[in-house]
């Protein structure tokens, strides 16, 4: 493997056929591209985070209709922004910052947190549990 193999939204796991898939609410961004093998285009999100529709229409922060998909034994992505939080305030304060789109918690490292495009993101029986950030109307379809 090699970094980033998925492009942005997109997640790896060597063992399945095709190794690449779209992180939940997102799609393939050239689907031509993808059938054939070639994911480094990634994906993108189906439908804005909440708080980007909220924030592009001036009517403030809106962090209610965003929730967090958990998605268990996975291998970071590179370039966490590290927080010396405790647990409990990892999810809130992501949730308070509209450019986060993820979190995860270790106990030996602490809160992480991700901002912009997730990439390298890989299933891994050696990972830890990842929070990506959704819409709750796209969570709604994957419950």
């Amino acid at each position: 493997m090699f970094y980033g193999k998925c492009g942005e939204f997109g997640i790896c796991n060597s063992t399945k056929r095709p190794i690449c898939s779209c992180l939940k609410g997102s799609k393939p961004r050239n689907a031509e591209e993808w059938s054939r093998g070639n994911w480094s285009s990634g994906c993108f999100r189906t439908t804005p985070l909440q708080c980007q529709r909220d924030n592009n229409n001036g009517s403030g922060a809106g962090q209610g209709d965003d929730r967090f998909l958990e998605m268990k034994m996975i291998k970071v992505p590179a370039f966490p922004d590290r927080s010396s939080i405790v647990n409990g305030q990892c999810k809130d304060q992501c949730l308070k910052n509209c450019s986060c789109v993820a979190y995860t918690y270790d106990s030996g490292i602490g809160c992480m947190m991700w901002s912009g495009d997730l990439i390298d993101v890989q299933e891994s029986s050696r990972g830890v549990d990842l929070y990506i950030r959704l819409p709750a109307s796209e969570l709604i379809k994957f419950s």
